[in-house]
């Protein structure tokens, strides 16, 4: 008996309804085994792992492994070797970077078996792996590791198989974190030192056209020199003089601030040193300062506190030195490398250029010119205008009933006994003649008469006389000279009010 057209076609939708089901019904098989498969997994006990290789850090000779798109690959000749990239042997290799990952690799456990096949690669992400480590030992033999997704709720647990091998396992994610990292993260380089303003004992720089040598509390400072709070000085004519505070600010932090924007080269040749402008460095920056370290050390007897142990601080001397080179054509950006090294970096055109673009010895010095320490002083004498002044200072030392000894100061003002506070005044107001700026060499006049000069003379080694002179410049300014050097541009008020605090004295 035939069937009839549309008997024909509820036969036909209830077969494509069956072959539905069966599909979905497959799917959520594989669904339901890949979640108990993902819980097994996040429940394994520490107790249950295995190792994955049966292999040390020092079986293996080469290790390749891809993250992404990125594959690296390093080697060494023996296991007494050092590491080398593949990809260029001359580059820095980090030795204990790549030694971490290799020992990393090897140490792989197994967390679970999660199936005994291949068959479902892709729905772990092990059809297109998203990792690979190949590992290959003093025989020849290759270990081959891919890792796919992540296993469930957790990150910490990865997908993988072995080359050769048919089963699906979940292992540790450390694997990756070693793993994903770029060349520069696993080279050696040098890198600019980090310390402190304070822990910086010594500033040298240098290029054509000058040099600049700062110190931070310098051993030999007397105290003729010492003069306020500040602790960093310049010299001029083998005497300390105090560096300029308003600009210390700026530069300073500039040098314990220097950071490298990007490594150009990690190992320059002679062409390539020349052509980045660092064969012959056109500036150079040297920088001298102290690393403080403490450490706990056993000790044969306990402290008060039960201890054996006590903190030991020690203080070491070093020393960096950036050569800079030419500008990066088209960036703000100069070339650099750091002490011998021939590792070439990018460093910041501002940074550079806050000592190249400046004078720095205008920069450096202090406003103050004429500073000096009153405790050294013998006698002081000022002329203006035909008329002088002259303070002298007499120190002899007394000793109390307990023994402490104290310094006396005897003061004359032309000739009569003199307060010591009022003499402490007028020095007070000569030491603290401010300059506007400082004078370039070109602009300085030399002809000039005198209109008022000072000498100090002291009981210091290195400053027994100190002169200095003010004599006509423009509508503006006077010109000061310091020991017969004409530098500092001071303004008619500064004049005017140094000259009204001493008229009374003058004679």
């Amino acid at each position: 008996m035939a069937v009839s057209k549309k008997k024909k076609k509820k036969y036909i939708g209830l077969l494509i309804l069956i072959l539905l089901c069966a599909v979905l019904f497959a799917g959520y098989a594989v669904l339901s085994q890949k979640m108990a498969d993902d819980e097994a997994a996040e429940s394994t006990t520490a107790a249950s792992l295995e190792n994955l290789f049966e292999l040390e850090n020092t079986d293996i000779l080469q290790v390749s492994y891809r993250v992404e798109d990125q594959t690296l690959t390093f080697k060494r000749d023996s296991s007494e070797d050092e590491w080398y990239s593949t990809e260029d042997e001359s580059l820095p290799v980090d030795q204990s970077a790549i030694g971490s990952v290799v020992s990393t690799a090897c140490a792989v456990t197994i967390n679970q078996v999660i199936a005994s096949d291949l068959e479902n690669k892709a729905a772990y992400g092990l059809e297109e792996p998203a990792c690979e480590v190949r590992m290959t030992d003093a025989d020849g033999r290759e270990y081959v590791l891919y890792i796919g997704d992540t296993t469930g709720s957790t990150t910490d647990r990865r997908y993988a198989y072995v080359e050769g091998e048919e089963r699906i396992l979940s292992i540790s994610s450390t694997i990756v974190s070693k793993l994903n990292t770029d060349l520069q993260s696993l080279l050696s380089v040098e890198e600019y030192p980090s310390f402190e303003e304070d822990a910086m004992t010594h500033i040298y720089y240098e290029d054509a056209n000058q040099t600049m040598e700062l110190f931070n509390d310098p051993e030999d400072l007397t105290e003729a020199e010492a003069i306020g709070t500040t602790t960093w000085y310049y010299m001029e004519d083998g005497v300390y003089l105090p560096l300029n505070q308003s600009h210390s600010t700026e530069l300073l932090p500039a040098i314990t601030g220097i950071t490298f924007e990007a490594c150009v080269t990690y190992h320059a040749d002679d062409e390539e040193m020349e052509g980045y402008g660092l064969a012959e460095p056109a500036a150079q920056l040297t920088v001298d300062y102290t690393v403080t370290e403490s450490d706990q050390v056993e000790t044969e007897t306990t402290n008060d506190s039960g201890s054996r142990y006590e903190t030991v601080t020690t203080t070491s001397e070093e020393s960096v030195t950036v050569n800079i080179g030419n500008k990066c054509e088209g960036e703000e950006f100069y070339y650099a490398t750091l002490n011998d090294g021939r590792t070439v970096y990018k460093l910041d055109a501002e940074t550079v250029e806050l000592f190249t673009e400046n004078v720095l010895s205008d920069y450096c010095l202090s406003y103050y010119p004429t500073l000096c320490n009153f405790d050294g002083i013998e006698e002081i004498y000022v002329a203006y205008e035909g008329k002088t002044l002259e303070i002298s200072v007499t120190q002899t030392k007394e000793t109390d009933e307990e023994g402490n000894e104290t310094t006396v100061y005897s003061c004359k003002l032309n000739g009569s006994d003199f307060e010591e506070d009022e003499a402490r005044t007028i020095f007070s107001s000569l030491i603290r003649v401010t300059a506007d700026h400082i004078i370039p060499d070109e602009d300085i006049k030399t002809d000039g008469e005198a209109v008022f000069s000072c000498t100090y003379y002291t009981s210091y080694d290195k400053k027994p006389e100190i002169t200095f002179e003010i004599s006509e410049y423009d509508a503006t300014y006077y010109q000061l000279s310091l020991n017969g050097k004409a530098k500092y541009a001071i303004t008619k008020q500064e004049f005017n009010t140094l000259v009204s605090s001493l008229e009374e004295y003058l004679e």
